[in-house]
């Protein structure tokens, strides 16, 4: 597993990236190891940080070097070819505070033997074969009051991603191949624009590359957590959540406060939910820390140092930018706020000046949910609502449309959820007049019913209803088990489409395979398959 991960990151590196592009550093402020620390509730360091970057590609020791210019930076991955990248990047923006090494993060006894005030590990723990011994791993290597920053791929909200994977997977197309990117490209973009996968596809924003295509629909290995997995992971490793690098609608934080007639729930219930609603609409991105550390709620932090004139690490260049924006305002790019920050000339002033206690956002630091509920409420008796089933499943003579299969765990949690937790969660129907004015349901962008539990329920809740109580007993069917109906017919219209793609073989198939092929192209319209 981990062999063919660094095959496919030698072939082809990730992100790809020009060497020259560039990055404003004011718009890295979210990256700088202190600002992560005010949001964590933990004072800043008034010495020099130490942060490695565990796995970091293609593009992040630039990043992390232009945010942190007075931190001693180390950045390893498994790709030599992507390190040999990364330091190129490194050399032509003049950036030496970075160090590049080769350590395979699934060896644990590789790791380098001193500790650090961040470890950065972005998109890697899904790709390893056991992510909780290297969640522990890095653990250890945090310093008492260091922060673990990681990236991890949502279950339910990567669930379009997981179905053009299964897709390239039936064509036969793997990243060993120079020309499948462009040909899996051909084949989604040939899909009706109102199409699920088309729209999961175009939305993408490395679909626009060869490298992401790779990543994102090729990948040697990859997988998805759901919020209950990756806290039971998080709570293993003896760390805590702190903070979240996710917009307002996806933030544990505020959506408990707005959906908070469902009760006082944990973290990991909020982080479950929210990816079962598709309201995170990104991935997992959480701050950790040691379970022990003592943090400060509504810490007040000092000022930016990307934006302190005193800092000596500004580049003259740097700091005449910042007097410009004391006259003219500025737009800084957000991870944490529903847009982009538009700071007039006097607030830039401010914190440039620092006239008046700087503020970069508005919203306090709310902890109150990784609190003491993290270790007294948190029970093991929640890795139940994990889901299991890889089947599809049958009512009566038809079956659930495996496209939108997924979105019965949404409709039937309450049922899963009560009965772990009696009378704790209202029913599917008063979940959804919950949810009328915070879901943003996709569907309204003319794509096909059935991107977001929301949205398909309005249109399908006289199907969804009657079968909902019977859908945790229905019984379980593999693609072998039952044929479709003019199944000739739709075997030759597979046949005729991938036909149209000029100079490719697709081998043969078998008939579960074709079942899946012509369900996985051609059933958007149905929600039940006779």
């Amino acid at each position: 597993m981990v062999s063919l991960v660094q095959e496919q990151y030698e072939k082809w590196p990730y992100p790809s990236i020009p060497r020259v592009a560039s990055v404003p550093q004011e718009n890295l402020w979210q990256l700088h190891l202190n600002w992560i620390r005010s949001r964590c509730g933990i004072p800043p360091l008034k010495t020099a940080s130490k942060i490695w970057i565990a796995g970091c590609g293609t593009f992040e020791p630039y990043l992390f070097s232009k945010a942190n210019p007075d931190a001693q930076i180390l950045a390893s991955d498994i790709s030599s070819n992507s390190l040999n990248l990364a330091r190129k990047r490194l050399s032509w923006h003049r950036l030496k505070n970075v160090e590049l090494c080769p350590i395979d993060l699934s060896q644990g006894e590789n790791f380098p033997d001193e500790k650090f005030d961040l470890i950065e590990c972005y998109g890697v723990l899904m790709c390893l074969p056991h992510p909780l011994e290297t969640l522990k791993n890095l653990s250890a290597r945090l310093k008492p009051d260091g922060i673990l920053r990681i990236m991890v791929y949502p279950h339910y909200s990567r669930q379009r991603i997981f179905q053009i994977q299964r897709l390239a997977k039936l064509l036969k197309l793997d990243y060993r191949n120079p020309k499948h990117p462009r040909l899996l490209k051909n084949i989604l973009t040939h899909l009706p624009k109102n199409h699920p996968l088309h729209y999961a596809f175009s939305s993408y924003w490395d679909s626009q590359n060869l490298s992401g295509i790779i990543d994102g629909f090729l990948h040697a290995s990859d997988r998805g957590f759901t919020g209950i997995e990756i806290c039971s992971m998080i709570d293993e490793a003896e760390l805590k959540p702190r903070f979240c690098f996710h917009r307002p609608w996806g933030n544990p934080s505020v959506m408990s406060q707005k959906l908070s007639v469902l009760g006082e729930r944990n973290f990991a219930f909020w982080l479950h939910y929210l990816d079962l609603w598709q309201s995170i609409r990104s991935n997992f991105i959480l701050c950790l820390t040691k379970k022990d550390l003592d943090t400060i709620e509504h810490f007040n932090p000092d000022r930016h140092p990307l934006f302190d004139l005193s800092n000596p690490k500004l580049s003259l260049f740097q700091k005449a930018k910042l007097i410009r924006y004391s006259i003219t305002g500025a737009q800084l790019p957000s991870r944490t706020n529903e847009s982009a920050l538009k700071l007039s000339s006097k607030t830039m002033s401010e914190l440039i000046w620092k006239k008046a206690e700087p503020k970069l956002e508005t919203s306090p630091i709310d902890i109150r949910l990784h609190s003491e509920k993290w270790n007294t409420e948190f029970d093991l008796r929640l890795n139940q609502l994990i889901p299991q089933k890889h089947f599809i499943l049958r009512q009566g003579k038809r079956i659930l449309n495996p496209l939108y299969d997924y979105l019965f765990d949404t409709y039937t949690f309450d049922q899963s959820f009560n009965y772990l937790f009696p009378n704790s969660l209202p029913d599917l129907e008063a979940q959804i007049q919950i949810w009328e004015n915070e879901a943003f349901p996709l569907e309204t962008q003319n794509i096909s019913w059935g991107l977001t539990p929301y949205g398909t329920f309005k249109v399908q809740q006289e199907n969804i209803l009657p079968i909902k109580e019977s859908y945790l007993s229905a019984p379980e069917i593999t693609f072998d088990d039952f044929a479709l109906p003019r199944e000739a017919k739709n075997f030759n219209q597979v046949h005729h489409f991938l036909k149209s793609f000029s100079h490719s073989s697709f081998g043969e198939f078998s008939l579960s395979e074709l079942r899946q092929l012509w369900i996985l192209l051609f059933s958007q319209n149905q929600f039940f398959i006779d």
